[in-house]
């Protein structure tokens, strides 16, 4: 069994996790430490460059992840782009969930229509190289 460790914005629901040990065969789910979960869940829009602001979650991944292990990896686009490839360098199986959307739309009397989103987890899926 490997570890997996965790770069979203948000913990992942009891469904997820119970999906990840079936699937994935993991024994171990490793969150980012508070100082990197608020990095990634903030990455500042404003920067031209974000790839030294990404240097701390490299280094976590480096000191904590073996060959083989996972990384579960959404966010930012060009932080988990960098992620995404820095994982592959290091040995690491980078991958994202995917979700079921179900959209349900409700007409009100007075004719605005509320729209009510689910999202549902519905399988892993690995992140694949291109070239």
């Amino acid at each position: 069994m490997a570890n997996i460790f965790i770069l979203l914005s948000h913990k992942l629901t009891q469904e997820q996790i119970a999906a990840l040990k079936n699937e994935l065969h993991i024994d171990n789910i490793i969150y980012m430490p508070e100082n990197l979960q608020i990095l990634w869940s903030n990455i500042p829009p404003e920067n031209k460059s974000i790839y030294e602001i990404l240097n701390p979650v490299r280094l976590w991944l480096k000191n904590n992840a073996k060959l083989d292990d996972y990384a579960l990896i959404q966010g930012d686009m060009g932080a988990t782009y960098q992620i995404i490839n820095y994982s592959f360098s290091i040995g690491l199986i980078p991958c994202y969930t995917t979700t079921r959307r179900v959209s349900i739309q409700e007409k009100n009397i007075n004719g605005t229509v509320n729209v009510i989103k689910e999202f549902k987890h519905e399988r892993y899926r690995i992140y694949e190289k291109s070239c």
